[in-house]
C-alpha cells in the first residue's frame, strides 16, 4: 500500500515599512495515511497455522503491527519480506512495522504489573516510527499485552490493575518526546465480562483516546477471541488513538477460518496522522 501524501499549504503577506509587501508561506504539511494491525498469535510462529497468520499479515500489509504472544516473533516476521520487528525483550509483545515505509527512531518498554496473573510481567513496548520519505514527527506505536482478570480469583489481576495499567500508559503517552506526534495503542486487553465499557477502557477514553472501531461502528460485534474451555469468546483486541487521528476505517477482520491461525482474530485500522 502506498502512503498517500496530500500537502495544504497557507500563506501570508506582510507589509514592511508600509512600502514593501513580503508574502511568507508556511511550509506544506502532509497527511500520512497508514494502516495499523493488532493481532494476538497465540504463540504460533510456524506450521501450517504459522502460515496461516503470516498470510493474514501479508494480505493486510500493515504499515504497524502489533503482536501478543510472540516468542520467537523474528522468525515470523522473517517470513514477511520488508518487515522489521522493534527490539524485543523477553515478554509476548513484539511490534513490527514494514522497513520500505518507516525507519525506527527510537523504542523501549516500561512495566505495567509484575506477574499479576501468574503469567509472567505485562509491559508495553513501544517505538517511534518516521515514513522514510519525510512526514514531519512520524507517529509512536505502543503495544502491550494485559493480564487475565478471569484466570484465578486469588489473582492480583482485576478491574483495579487494569485501571492502573491504563493510567500508567497514558502517562507514557503524553510524556512521548514529541509530543505533536500522533500515537496509536495497540493491544490485547484482556477485559471479559463485558469489561469493553468498563473502568479501565473509560479511563483511556477519558485520558484522550479513541477506539478506532468503536469510531466506525458503536453497535457492532467488535469479539476478537474464539474462547477456549475456560475462557468465553470477547471483545479483547483494540487499536486506540490520540485525537489528532482520523479513523478512515477499522474492524475485526474475520476471514480467517477459525483455528486457522490463532485464536484471536486480528484488527486493522486504516488511519490517516497529522504530519
Amino acid at each position: 500500500m502506498a502512503i498517500p501524501i496530500t500537502p495544504r499549504s497557507s500563506c501570508r503577506a506582510a507589509s514592511l515599512l508600509a512600502a514593501t509587501a513580503l508574502a511568507a508561506c508556511d511550509a506544506p504539511s502532509a497527511a500520512v495515511e497508514l494502516t495499523a494491525m493488532q493481532y494476538n498469535i497465540a504463540g504460533i510462529r510456524d506450521g501450517q497455522r504459522g502460515q496461516a497468520i503470516v498470510d493474514a499479515i501479508a494480505a493486510a500489509r500493515p504499515d504497524l503491527l502489533s503482536l501478543q504472544e510472540c516468542a520467537g516473533c523474528e522468525v515470523l516476521l522473517a517470513a514477511l519480506p520488508g518487515y522489521a520487528v522493534a527490539p524485543i525483550g523477553t515478554d509476548d509483545v513484539a511490534l513490527g512495522y514494514d522497513a520500505t515505509r518507516w525507519d525506527l527512531r527510537e523504542g523501549g518498554a516500561f512495566t505495567l504489573g509484575g506477574d499479576d496473573d501468574g503469567w509472567g510481567t505485562r509491559v508495553t513496548r513501544w517505538a517511534h516510527l518516521v515514513p522514510r520519505d519525510g512526514g514531519g514527527n512520524g507517529v509512536y506505536l505502543y503495544g502491550t499485552h494485559w493480564c487475565v482478570p478471569i484466570r484465578s480469583a486469588d489473582d492480583a489481576c482485576d478491574d483495579r490493575a487494569h485501571v492502573g495499567y491504563a493510567e500508567a500508559t497514558l502517562a507514557r503517552v503524553a510524556a512521548r518526546r514529541h509530543p505533536d506526534a500522533p500515537a496509536v495503542l495497540a493491544g490485547d486487553l484482556n477485559v471479559f465480562d463485558g469489561e469493553a465499557d468498563g473502568p479501565a477502557l473509560r479511563a483511556l477514553r477519558d485520558g484522550g483516546l479513541v477506539d478506532a472501531v468503536r469510531t466506525r461502528d458503536p453497535r457492532g460485534d467488535a469479539t476478537s477471541f474464539h474462547g477456549n474451555a475456560w475462557a468465553p469468546p470477547a471483545a479483547l483486541d483494540y487499536i486506540l488513538t490520540t485525537r489528532d487521528v482520523e479513523v478512515l476505517d477499522a474492524g475485526v477482520e474475520r476471514t480467517l477460518t477459525p483455528g486457522a491461525g490463532s485464536d484471536h482474530d486480528p484488527v486493522i485500522a486504516r488511519l490517516r496522522v497529522p504530519g
